[in-house]
């Protein structure tokens, strides 16, 4: 017997589950979160509106950086992260029509290469833990 059939096998987790979960944690999740959070405090909320645009925004970005930590240990954690980028698709679309930031662009390329990259490490079957 060889001694690399002795050792024990480790099941690593996919690069493209990686990708994803770095894609959701730092640009879509704590980028976002500290971004909104300065965005709010230094232009302040000017209509009623905004409110309910800024919940939105922490909120989101809070899921996400959540899911994006947890996103290899849970199945459960692959359907929120769906939620998670059509939640993030739509409050782009509203950055853009709304507030014409440019910015949406960047935030919606992130969404849309995350949701690629869940669509490929699940084509891989089980992930490991």
């Amino acid at each position: 017997m060889s001694a690399v059939s002795a050792l024990p096998s480790i099941r690593r987790t996919p690069w493209a589950l990686r990708g994803a979960q770095f894609l959701l944690a730092v640009p879509l999740g704590a980028f976002q979160l500290i971004a909104s959070i300065v965005f709010t405090f230094t232009l302040g909320i000017t209509r009623w509106w905004e409110v309910l645009i800024v919940a939105w925004a922490w909120s989101m970005s809070s899921c996400c950086l959540v899911i994006g930590v947890r996103l290899a240990r849970s199945e459960r954690m692959y359907r929120l992260a769906g939620i998670a980028l059509a939640a993030q698709l739509a409050f782009a679309t509203v950055k853009l029509t709304v507030y014409h930031e440019s910015a949406s662009f960047v935030f919606g390329g992130f969404v849309l290469a995350a949701a690629a990259l869940l669509a490929l490490s699940r084509r891989g079957g089980p992930q490991a833990s």
